[in-house]
């Protein structure tokens, strides 16, 4: 929470910018080891789980009150 950047620096540290790299790692950094939608079942390569955007504010929220 404290961190001043997030994605290995390439992103500032806000609310906003955490939001969307939850939501959309790739965007930002095509080829990182986050998964869109969640953990990949490498079986199926289906996603395990989502968060809706809801949920992740509410984890922006949390990791954003860890400062």
């Amino acid at each position: 929470g404290s961190r001043s950047t997030i994605a290995a620096g390439v992103l500032e540290n806000t609310p906003e910018r955490l939001f969307q790299w939850i939501k959309d790692p790739n965007y930002f950094k095509p080829g990182n080891k986050m998964y869109v939608g969640g953990y990949v079942d490498a079986a199926t390569r289906q996603p395990l789980f989502t968060l809706n955007d809801e949920e992740i504010h509410a984890l922006v929220a949390y990791l954003q009150s860890l400062k």
